[in-house]
C-alpha cells in the first residue's frame, strides 16, 4: 500500500515551516481525539487537514470526506480542550499532482471563509 498521504502531509508540515509557522504533521490519535493532520495550528484557531491524490477517488468525495472530518475535529477540538467549535477554522489542504505544496488548493467551508474574512477586516479596521 502506497504511503504517499504521509509524504503529502509532511511536504504541507515542511511547506508552513519554510513560511515561518511552527506546524508539524501530527500523530494519529483515533477518531474520537483527531485534529486533523497537521499540528501546532489550533493555538492559532486553525485545523489543518491534508488530502494527497488517490487512484479511483474523486477529489469531490475527498472534500466531502474531508470536510466531514473537519467538522468532526472542531467537536473533537472543544471536547479535548474546550475550543468553541465557531471559533476554529477548519481547512483541508488539496494536493494538486505535478504542483509544490505551496500551490496546492487549501479549501475551508463557506461559513468559515466568512467568519476569517470579518476577523481580517476588524484587525484591518482596527489598525486605520
Amino acid at each position: 500500500m502506497s504511503e504517499g498521504w504521509k509524504d503529502w502531509e509532511r511536504r504541507v508540515a515542511q511547506h508552513a515551516r519554510d513560511k515561518g509557522l511552527p506546524w508539524d504533521r501530527r500523530l494519529r490519535l483515533g477518531d474520537n481525539h483527531d485534529l486533523l493532520d497537521i499540528d501546532g495550528c489550533l493555538p492559532m484557531g486553525h485545523l489543518v487537514g491534508c488530502k494527497s491524490v488517490r487512484r479511483g477517488s474523486s477529489v469531490g468525495a475527498r472534500l466531502f470526506d474531508g470536510m466531514d472530518q473537519a467538522q468532526r475535529a472542531k467537536k473533537n477540538a472543544h471536547t479535548m480542550y474546550g475550543v468553541q467549535a465557531d471559533e476554529l477554522i477548519g481547512w483541508q489542504i488539496l494536493q494538486r499532482t505535478g504542483y509544490p505544496a505551496g500551490r496546492a488548493y487549501a479549501v475551508t467551508e463557506y461559513d468559515d471563509m466568512l467568519a476569517l474574512v470579518l476577523e481580517l477586516a476588524g484587525i484591518r479596521e482596527a489598525a486605520r
